[in-house]
């Protein structure tokens, strides 16, 4: 049963990242949810942004999205690799970020062809950056290196 759970989830985290790429998500509409956020909630700060501040908060929470989503994803294809197909710890952790890396790629390419979004190198810097992160926390805290005797 964890076995399914595990592929299930990477399919679900995979179809998430991939809805998120949706015209709905670009920027300017990720701009009007920011704004409509801090008006119901932080009305006075809201108030004392400039639409230039405004617009860099929301890019710098884009790009922390990004990066989360594929510092998520790494985690999740790490269990799943583990879990659901069985496979070493050091061949799952690999596999996790090779797979990591390469939907980061392929959500940027994916981008290119919807209206109202841009698809960006830098982007999927950002997204193999979340991956790494996550990589080298479980590197370091999970698969550690058998000593030599």
């Amino acid at each position: 049963m964890l076995r399914l759970f595990s592929i299930a989830l990477l399919i679900g985290w995979m179809g998430l990242i991939f809805y998120f790429s949706s015209q709905q998500w670009s920027g300017n509409n990720t701009g009007s949810l920011l704004q409509s956020f801090l008006a119901r909630f932080l009305p006075d700060f809201l108030q004392n942004l400039s639409p230039e501040t405004l617009n860099a908060l929301n890019y710098t929470f884009r790009k922390s999205a990004h990066f989360t989503e594929f510092a998520i994803l790494m985690a999740i294809s790490y269990f799943a690799f583990r879990v659901g197909f069985q496979r070493l710890p050091t061949t799952a952790l690999y596999s996790g970020l090779a797979l990591s890396v390469a939907y980061g790629i392929f959500d940027e390419t994916y981008q290119t062809f919807v209206p109202g979004r841009t698809g960006s190198p830098f982007d999927a810097l950002i997204d193999a950056a979340g991956a790494l992160l996550t990589f080298w926390i479980i590197r370091r805290r999970v698969v550690r290196p058998v000593a030599s005797i």
